[in-house]
């Protein structure tokens, strides 16, 4: 992942060379391939290269074209042969070369033309106007500040934090945060904010305007005619996009759980070098943890080890370190104890040498793909069309497998179609028990963007729209690693895949008693039988529960005195005997909840400790 850093000032001031290169300061530890920066006029832009794939060598530093138009790349596009074609440039051409002419002929329009993983910094001479954008997925992290005219940009959070200023926590970021509800585009700093996904913000001379360039939330369907034309047109899109992000380019290391998806990505990697030479043989990295009776991974991940003939790397992987210990490193974003940290730093030193920048991961598969074995979503949309011999049907094939009465499915079912089209707020059963009125309130008021309200769509495409921001937390380049900064892929989050498997009729990805269908089907000659017939992966619970046990103690210590943030937003009794709730009634739900406390607990505590770097530990005014 290269770095994007840059600075927009004041008309009339000019943005000085050795203020980029200080800015590049920040994050020169995790820029392995040098800095290159570029001034012109009241603009700037540090770029620090990341190489990757074989076209990322063509990116060296930020680009200017003839009319004084100026960019930085993080990433890569995917379509840029059919790009260059339409644009007339040769097949050589860089992918901010493509970028430039492609915004010279389409402006803005041409954001929603860029297929791949990237972030974009560009500046319009022309409209003295600056525009930050990243990819449908939000795959490359971007994040920006705006001061008056000032803007200042970075793809990771250090770049803001080189001056030494007064800088207030983000109330509805910790809000969120806690009650395990999405965070968007908020950062834990106020002011500091990421660019949406599928979007880009265009910071003109009097005002900031925010727009959508790609929509998750679709109005048609592809209609085949039968399984197997869905079965070879997703396995002919999963393979271009395991290729797409698997070429040639610095070694890559690929997550094998033993789950379907990540076995799956692997497998085709292989399945595509053995038949075109497309790929290199991935290396794989496996994590377990032995103290979970039903979850057991080992026997799956080697499985696919076996069949491929190379043995990957195995590490534990604990939710929630023994110790109950903070991280002894500064991490930028809340959720990193001792567990993390020596996860992290172990890998570091198993790969230490193997120059491995890219890491593959299987995130994406489960949610687009029919995961959740239910038939609701696909009962509603039989519903909205006035199907109702279809959905007497589908209803009573469901009934047999969940065992539900007719009754129950159905009014299951209408819940479920009133809640795309009017859905409700945050209630108060949507926060954890232990929440004070501040942190209600706060959620109150801040509502997430709910799409597809009064909309056309079909009720499971609102509710797949609904699940993106949810799906968007959980991808780990989101908060990156200590030590090493990988690049992260993700296969399934491929636009031209997640632009059909949105639009598959919710029928054909899963049945009845065979959850994802499509993808068993498609994948059976690929991935080993024993993980497609494998059963849905237990959830982790016994660990947890075993460690909020042993050190209760500490627990409760740790929530008696409370950083200023934190109490605000919580309060400490109910949560120390919420906790101790949890841990002798094996509640896991909430004990989920008192893990977010107790990483928010150390995260604060981190700051209250490093009050030398200008950080004001306040909330910001609820």
């Amino acid at each position: 992942m290269s770095i994007l850093f840059g600075i927009c000032l004041d008309r009339g001031t000019d943005v000085r060379e050795q203020d980029l290169r200080n800015l590049g300061g920040a994050t020169e530890r995790y820029a392995l391939d040098g800095t290159f920066v570029r001034t012109y006029g009241r603009i700037g832009m540090g770029f620090q290269p990341y190489h990757t794939h074989e076209r990322s060598h063509l990116e060296a530093h930020p680009w200017v074209s003839q009319r004084g138009d100026m960019v930085s790349i993080d990433g890569r596009l995917d379509n840029h042969h059919e790009l260059a074609e339409l644009l007339g440039l040769t097949a050589s051409a860089s992918d901010s070369e493509i970028v430039l002419s492609a915004f010279e002929r389409w402006e803005d329009s041409c954001f929603s033309r860029f297929i791949g993983d990237w972030a974009i910094a560009l500046w319009s001479s022309a409209e003295e106007a600056l525009y930050l954008a990243r990819d449908h997925a939000g795959s490359r992290t971007l994040y920006y500040e705006r001061e008056g005219e000032r803007i200042l940009w970075g793809t990771f959070l250090e770049t803001f934090f080189l001056e030494k200023r007064v800088r207030t926590l983000d109330a509805t970021y910790l809000a969120r945060y806690l009650a395990a509800l999405p965070t968007g585009d908020l950062t834990p700093y106020s002011g500091i904010s990421a660019v949406t996904p599928s979007h880009f913000l265009r910071f003109g001379k009097k005002r900031t305007e925010k727009r959508m360039h790609w929509s998750w939330l679709v109005h048609d369907q592809v209609r085949y005619a039968n399984d197997h034309e869905y079965e070879d047109h997703f396995l002919d899109l999963f393979q271009r996009s395991v290729e797409r992000r698997t070429g040639p380019g610095a070694p890559i290391l690929a997550q094998l759980s033993g789950g379907m998806d990540s076995s799956a990505i692997v497998c085709v990697s292989d399945w595509l070098r053995g038949q075109r030479g497309a790929c290199s043989l991935l290396d794989t990295v496996s994590y377990y943890d032995d103290r979970e009776p039903n979850w057991n991974e080992r026997p799956y991940f080697e499985t696919v080890e076996k069949r491929r003939g190379k043995k990957g790397l195995h590490l534990p992987w604990p939710l929630l370190g023994e110790a109950i210990e903070p991280a002894p490193e500064r991490y930028f974003y809340p959720g990193a104890d001792t567990a993390l940290y020596e996860n992290e730093r172990r890998l570091a030193e198993l790969t230490s040498g193997r120059n491995y920048r890219v890491i593959l991961s299987g995130i994406g598969g489960d949610e687009l793909l029919g995961g959740f074995p239910t038939g609701i979503p696909a009962l509603a949309d039989l519903l909205i069309v006035g199907n109702l011999r279809g959905f007497a049907k589908s209803a009573l094939e469901w009934c047999l497998v969940d065992q539900t009465p007719f009754l129950s499915m159905t009014t299951r079912t209408f819940r479920f179609l009133a809640q795309q089209y009017w859905p409700l707020g945050t209630g108060r059963r949507d926060v954890p028990a232990w929440a004070t009125g501040k942190l209600f309130m706060q959620l109150r008021r801040q509502q997430a963007s709910l799409p597809g309200r009064w909309s056309f769509s079909r009720p499971s495409c609102i509710a797949a729209a609904r699940m993106v921001p949810v799906l968007l937390e959980t991808m780990p380049h989101r908060r990156p690693y200590h030590f090493v900064r990988y690049e992260f892929r993700y296969p399934y989050l491929d636009r031209d895949l997640v632009d059909f498997l949105l639009r598959v009729p919710r029928e054909r990805l899963l049945r009845p008693g065979r959850r994802r269908a499509m993808m068993r089907s498609a994948l059976r000659s690929v991935v080993p039988t024993e993980i497609i017939e494998r059963r849905r992966k237990a959830a982790r619970s016994r660990s947890l529960l075993l460690t909020l046990r042993r050190q209760e103690g500490k627990i409760r210590a740790l929530f008696s005195e409370l950083p200023g943030p934190l109490a605000e937003l919580v309060d400490p009794e109910i949560l120390r005997k919420s906790a101790v709730a949890a841990i002798y009634k094996s509640d896991l739900a909430i004990a989920q909840g008192i893990v977010r406390a107790i990483f928010l607990a150390f995260w604060c505590k981190s700051y209250e400790s490093r009050q030398e770097n200008g950080t004001l530990l306040s909330l910001s005014k609820i």
